[in-house]
């Protein structure tokens, strides 16, 4: 792992034409320089009107507590987790399996694989003490307007868990590298 910069992952192309995207785009825009609510866009269908109020939502980060910040752990857990090898193989290991999970696959189908996959294994590295540097996005602007559940978030946390005891790492050490992980629930949950 090397702490060069990593570019900024991208999400995954909507399945919304190109209209809403720049009907959703102009309203988000012009709703800015209004005070107040900004008034449905004239001629637009109440299903593109809809979606422009869930991506102006999305956007607006109702949540006033900054995001997560969590420290670095002591790097016996970077070595514990077998260090630039065994984070390499825990990122691949788990997206195989969140690819062929029915419960993640909406999730991680369309995404920028190998952008995830390196963010993954930097902010992996650098939670668990590793000499990583993960400059991605913080996880609710990484996770905004994906309507994460809590059911979601667990889903994944169960893959991640399989993956790392396929590996053979022991339980306490991936209960000490969840713990490192835990405290983004509050920012990749963004659906009650």
């Amino acid at each position: 792992m090397t702490s060069s910069a990593c570019p900024p992952p991208r999400r995954p192309f909507p399945r919304a034409p190109l209209a809403l995207l720049l009907a959703g785009a102009f309203a988000v825009g012009s709703a800015a320089a209004q005070p107040g609510p900004a008034a449905p866009a004239p001629g637009l269908s109440p299903e593109t009107q809809a979606e422009i109020a869930r991506v102006r939502a999305a956007m607006a980060d109702p949540d006033p507590r900054p995001p997560v910040v969590v420290a670095p752990a002591d790097p016996a857990l970077y070595r514990a987790l077998g260090g630039p090898a065994g984070i390499d193989g825990i990122v691949e290991g788990m997206l195989q399996r969140a690819l062929s999970d029915p419960r993640l696959l909406p999730f991680f189908g369309d995404a920028d694989l190998p952008n995830l996959r390196t963010q993954l294994k930097a902010q992996f590295c650098r939670l668990s003490g590793g000499p990583c540097v993960y400059e991605g996005a913080n996880m609710r602007k990484a996770h905004a307007g994906l309507d994460l559940r809590a059911a979601d978030f667990n889903a994944l946390v169960e893959v991640l868990q399989d993956t790392m005891a396929a590996r053979g790492i022991p339980f306490a050490v991936q209960n000490r590298f969840l713990a490192q992980l835990a405290p983004f629930h509050r920012d990749v949950v963004n659906t009650r």
